[in-house]
């Protein structure tokens, strides 16, 4: 394993640890402002949302063209490293899987894969605050 796997595997576990931590304040608050104030902060965690139906390429979810998106993907941060949720979507747009993806300078995008029950049922949470369109 190089440095640079390390650090974007490293990345990949940070994430993940603040994606469960924002979805244990969500499910934790009490009224609606403290409910809005976690939705909002998990709103602006992604640095970007695309979605991508069959047979067409990456784009967001704003678009006025009608299209039934197939997949999702939440890039959380760039450059060296990377990451990125991904993501399928049901028939209503629903997030209905969600893996988390790294990279660092030169290397492919890798399958964070230390991930238990637990924290994949945590980060479907997250991404289910999503609107992906559709």
């Amino acid at each position: 394993m190089t440095v640079e796997v390390d650090q974007a595997r490293a990345q990949a576990r940070a994430q993940l640890d603040h994606i469960i931590e924002q979805v244990a304040q969500l499910e934790a608050a009490q009224g609606d402002h403290e409910r809005e104030e976690a939705e909002r902060e998990i709103w602006e965690n992604p640095l970007e949302l695309l979605v991508r139906a069959a047979r067409q390429g990456w784009q967001s979810p704003n678009n006025p063209e009608p299209f039934d998106p197939a997949e999702f993907q939440l890039l959380m941060c760039t450059g060296g490293p990377a990451v990125r949720v991904l993501g399928d979507l049901d028939q209503y747009g629903d997030p209905e899987t969600a893996s988390i993806e790294y990279q660092d300078w030169g290397t492919p995008w890798t399958l964070y894969t230390t991930v238990n029950p637990a924290e994949r049922e945590a980060l479907l949470k997250f991404c289910s605050q999503f609107f992906f369109g559709g």
